[in-house]
């Protein structure tokens, strides 16, 4: 799916919430129904299957051709308690997440449309900051915790230091998915490439990587900003 139509389909998922229906659902009456029906109810279609034989387990469920014998096709407004009470529990909250949000400096249109995706599908957004955040981890484990073998141009005042310049290198590894590069993928190019500098040129690229994940993490929001 192209941005722009990524983009009108987030934007139209939100103005949805604030059509008007003119169809014959009530959410209200429908609650009331479903809540009103007897156990030995003739209408009572809850635990059945499309054949009208009971389900043997015990949750409680209903078929939406069933639903819709009942309370009516189409769609409706929620009620208004339920739409402050979504707004209070989810909403705010998702306004705070955005505003707390630390973007990659990719430029404004990224920022707007990762905050249209937040709006407009939030389950998916998380899960995608889930998966960069495992992939983050599994290339901080590959230069951290099994580091390569220390070669000609490393110079480091302790064992701390060395961990944070491959900190750093890992940092850099990692920005790739920002660019639609598989981070992983490029792991292993990036410590063959490591393994062979010596020298000067090893020191430069541990100064550069160095550099580049500080002023990456300059880039984004100041903390100090949002206390």
């Amino acid at each position: 799916m192209s941005l722009r139509r990524h983009v009108l389909l987030n934007a139209s998922i939100i103005l949805l919430c604030y059509v008007t229906s003119v169809h014959s659902f009530n959410d209200t009456a429908c609650n009331r129904t479903i809540t009103e029906l007897g156990p030995l109810d003739p209408l009572r279609y809850f635990d059945k299957d499309p054949s009208g034989n009971n389900i043997l387990d015990k949750r409680d469920r209903m078929l939406l051709s069933d639903c819709k014998k009942m309370c009516g096709k189409g769609y409706a407004q929620y009620p208004h308690q339920d739409i402050l009470g979504r707004v209070a529990l989810w909403l705010v909250p998702v306004f705070m997440v955005v505003g707390n949000f630390q973007f990659p400096p990719l430029g404004p249109l990224n920022s707007f449309c990762v905050a249209i995706h937040l709006f407009g599908d939030p389950i998916d957004l998380v899960y995608s900051l889930l998966v960069k955040l495992e992939i983050s981890r599994k290339i901080h484990a590959h230069w951290v915790d099994s580091p390569p073998a220390m070669r000609e141009g490393e110079f480091y005042e302790s064992e701390k230091q060395r961990k944070r310049a491959l900190r750093d290198i890992a940092t850099v590894n990692a920005v790739f998915d920002e660019w639609n590069y598989s981070a992983v993928a490029v792991y292993p190019q990036m410590r063959r490439l490591f393994d062979r500098l010596q020298g000067e040129r090893r020191t430069n690229f541990i100064v550069a990587c160095s550099e580049a994940a500080h002023r990456l993490s300059d880039s984004r929001v100041d903390d100090s900003l949002r206390t």
